[in-house]
C-alpha cells in the first residue's frame, strides 16, 4: 500500500490538464502513486504508463463519478484529488500528509493561490453557512494576511484540491454522487463531522490555481443539490439557526 496516491481527472480541456500533471511528476514524493482517470479520451502521447496509472470511466462520467472511480482503484492511506488548471509546487504534499498523524482529521485543504495573482488566496477550505451556503474560505484575501483565514474551521476541502484520509472515505461509500461535483466535497464533510472528523486548513501545503467560483448562482439543478444537502444535514447542525438563515441563503442564490 501506498502512503499518497495522486489522482487527477481529465476533464474538457487538455491543455490544463497536462499542465497540471506535469507540475505533479515533477515535484511527486517519494512512496506515492499518479493515477489519471480519463472518459476514453487520452492516449497517452507523451507515454507516461511507466509513471503514471490510467483509469478509463464511461464517457458521460461527472466529475464526482470519476474521482470514486479513482477512489476505488486507489491503493493510497491518503488520496489527494487535484483538478486540471491546479500546480503542484515542491514539496506541497508533505505538510498535508503530516497533518493525518492525529487520528481524527479526515481532510486537509491546501492553501491555494491565484495563479495570477499568488500574493492572493484562491480557495483554503470550504465552510458552509447555517442557511446553506458553500463558501470558500479565504477567497480574495491576502495571503500575508490570512493567518486567521487558515485557522478557521472548515467543513470540507474542494474537489478542486484537497487530501483525504481513505479509510473516512471509504466509511461513507465514496462520494455521494447524487450531490453532483459542485456539492458531493461539502456532503462528504458534513457527513465526517457526525462521525467525529475535523477537516483542517494547512498553510505550508500550497498549490496554484485559478479564482474560486463559489456557486453562489446556481441553476435549477444545482439548486436542488444544494436543497438535499441542506436537509439532510439539518438535525446534525440545528434545527434553529438553519431554519431561520435559510430563506436568506436561498434568496441569495
Amino acid at each position: 500500500m501506498y502512503r499518497l496516491s495522486i489522482i487527477v481527472p481529465l476533464l474538457s480541456d487538455s491543455e490544463q490538464f497536462e499542465d497540471t500533471l506535469v507540475s505533479v511528476l515533477q515535484n511527486r514524493p517519494g512512496e506515492c502513486e499518479v493515477l489519471v482517470v480519463h472518459r476514453g479520451s487520452y492516449a497517452d502521447p507523451y507515454e507516461l504508463q511507466d509513471e503514471v496509472r490510467f483509469l478509463e470511466v464511461e464517457e458521460h462520467a461527472d466529475l464526482a463519478t470519476m474521482l470514486n472511480a479513482g477512489f476505488s482503484e486507489a491503493g493510497g492511506e491518503i488520496i489527494h484529488f487535484l483538478l486540471p488548471g491546479v500546480l503542484a509546487g515542491p514539496g506541497w504534499t508533505q505538510p498535508a500528509v503530516d497533518r493525518f498523524r492525529a487520528p481524527d482529521i479526515a481532510a486537509v485543504a491546501p492553501v491555494m493561490l491565484q495563479a495570477e495573482n499568488p500574493d492572493r488566496v484562491a480557495l483554503a477550505g470550504l465552510c458552509f453557512t447555517a442557511g446553506g451556503r458553500r463558501v470558500p474560505n479565504g477567497a480574495g484575501r491576502r495571503a500575508d494576511r490570512a493567518d486567521r483565514v487558515f485557522r478557521r474551521k472548515i467543513v470540507s476541502p474542494a474537489l478542486t484540491a484537497g487530501f483525504w484520509r481513505s479509510s473516512a472515505i471509504d466509511s461513507l461509500g465514496g462520494f455521494d454522487e447524487s450531490c453532483g461535483s459542485l456539492w458531493s466535497d461539502v456532503d462528504c464533510g458534513l457527513s465526517l463531522q457526525v462521525l467525529g472528523y475535523r477537516c483542517v486548513v494547512e498553510p505550508e501545503s500550497v498549490v496554484r490555481g485559478p479564482a474560486f467560483a463559489d456557486g453562489s448562482s446556481l441553476g435549477y439543478r444545482e439548486g436542488r443539490r444544494a436543497e438535499r444537502v441542506f436537509w439532510r444535514h439539518i438535525a446534525s447542525r440545528g434545527w434553529g439557526s438553519s431554519l431561520v438563515f435559510h430563506p436568506i441563503a436561498v434568496a441569495a442564490t
